[in-house]
């Protein structure tokens, strides 16, 4: 819960982890340049910082880059390292023993679904009549309360002041982003709001909502891993930060074969985050040489399609 985003790339091996820095935090006002030190592990680099949401500008960052306070910081590093991005960003690990989630819809059973049943589930819904399905259709560890999460009587009756989650799911854009305020009132560590409005995606980060979830840009994803075929695996559209993070395959005509990345004469919004080699998945810096068929995270933003075919076929 401490990260604003977390997403498995390369079947889980490597992670792409969003994560908002406050002041405090040892990465603060540092210079990427001057983290080479606690970028070591085992004589290997561990992560790699991919971007940067500062107000409303995306940065792709370089070593002159300096970290500031109320950064969006977008981090890829290999799945055993996490906890490390974890006390780079001066996050503390808080156990989940409780989540409230507005609007018993389908997307809300499907994740409580993926929840641990250890965890107590307060699901909140305007419609009578579902809440009494939801009631006999869910398990034991979740309760089903019938009003609108906004509802000041709801919240003491949910008990939202001792939830370390809340999740908004309804249809209306609106209401979620209301709703995560007021949870953001009663100190929950963690809010996500489903916004199908994409107009409102900016105002949800300056208001600071954690997470958000936008059906509209999974469904763009899956449309332009089509227009780019097999060379392209996995693809997700970053709202908060207008970009993209995917797999490419690199193909054998590829320019980019044999090449060191910093010999590479790549677009300025576009940076790679990771390798999957011969099964091995490595951090990528400077001196990496791209092999033929091997995996790569590349993290842009305003890159044309057609450049990135250029790169890997």
């Amino acid at each position: 819960p401490w990260a604003r985003q977390y997403i498995e790339l390369f079947n889980g091996s490597v992670i792409l982890v969003g994560v908002k820095v406050r002041d405090g935090a040892p990465i603060v006002g540092k210079y990427l340049h001057e983290l080479k030190g606690s970028n070591q592990l085992d004589g290997g680099k561990f992560y790699h910082i991919v971007a940067i949401k500062r107000d409303l500008e995306t940065i792709i960052p370089n070593g002159s880059t300096q970290i500031m306070h109320n950064d969006l910081v977008y981090f890829t590093c290999t799945a055993d390292q996490v906890d490390k991005i974890r006390e780079l960003t001066g996050k503390r690990l808080v156990p989940i023993k409780k989540m409230v989630i507005m609007g018993g819809n389908r997307v809300a059973k499907q994740t409580i679904k993926r929840i641990p049943p250890h965890i107590k589930i307060c699901v909140i819904d305007s419609d009578k009549e579902k809440c009494a399905r939801l009631s006999q259709e869910l398990p034991s560890n979740v309760s089903v309360f019938h009003g609108d999460g906004r509802d000041p009587e709801i919240i003491g009756e949910v008990g939202l002041n001792d939830a370390q989650v809340f999740v908004a799911l309804t249809e209306h854009s609106e209401a979620n982003i209301l709703a995560c305020l007021a949870a953001k009132r009663f100190n929950v560590f963690k809010t996500i709001a489903k916004e199908e409005n994409i107009d409102y995606i900016p105002l949800a980060y300056r208001l600071d909502i954690g997470t958000l979830i936008n059906k509209k840009q999974l469904a763009a994803g899956h449309i332009y891993r089509m227009l780019l075929g097999q060379a392209m695996g996995y693809l997700v559209f970053l709202p908060m930060v207008n970009a993209e993070v995917a797999e490419f395959v690199v193909e054998r005509q590829s320019p980019l074969i044999g090449k060191r990345v910093k010999d590479l004469d790549l677009p300025r919004n576009l940076t790679f985050g990771g390798m999957l080699h011969n099964g091995v998945p490595q951090m990528i810096n400077g001196e990496t040489v791209i092999e033929e068929f091997a995996r790569i995270i590349v993290f842009y933003h305003d890159v044309s399609l057609e450049r990135l075919k250029k790169l890997f076929h």
